[in-house]
């Protein structure tokens, strides 16, 4: 699953364009939370009064904040989450993350040729090092480039082959 084992809601919603992830880390976030979703009740319902209250009745506080995170966008959320001082955080499609303005002033991209000449961004490494810059030289690997030394771990190369004459494998 995508929830904290021990802190209630501290998980991935779904919102009305995409997902996010919800920290309610205390009590008083919780508080924060239920008002800022437009479901204060929640705060005082014995069930969910404390985080162990919350963390045994996960299933059903999740059920009754579910309905109200798809109400909104992840960005409304973000924003009413900030105003309510409980931390919160998209989750980003790929093409999301190399549109992030913090990514792209950090350099955690790189154009990269590739052999079919589609061209591809990679993420590069995020640790900077003043005198030895990482560099993106390598393409990422077309797909099925590896199969053959994949399976070759699991199975013969008869096997492998018969494999791929019945269109299992490419």
């Amino acid at each position: 699953g995508n929830a904290h084992p021990n802190i209630a809601p501290y998980q991935v919603f779904v919102t009305a364009d995409g997902h996010v992830v919800i920290a309610v880390g205390n009590d008083g976030q919780f508080e924060s939370f239920a008002r800022a979703i437009g479901l204060p009740a929640l705060a005082e319902d014995a069930r969910y009064k404390t985080n162990r209250d919350r963390v045994a009745a996960r299933e059903t506080l999740t059920d009754a904040i579910a309905p109200a995170m798809r109400a909104r966008t992840t960005k409304d959320w973000l924003a009413a989450m900030e105003e309510a001082g409980v931390p919160a955080g998209p989750i980003n499609r790929i093409d999301q993350v190399f549109a992030e303005p913090q990514a792209i002033a950090r350099g955690m991209t790189a154009p990269v040729a590739r052999d079919d000449a589609a061209g591809a961004a990679m993420v590069v490494h995020p640790v900077k090092y003043s005198a030895t810059p990482a560099v993106a030289d390598l393409p990422p690997p077309q797909l099925g480039s590896h199969t053959d030394e994949v399976l070759s771990a699991f199975a013969p190369a008869g096997e492998i082959a018969a494999l791929r004459a019945r269109g299992v494998v490419g």
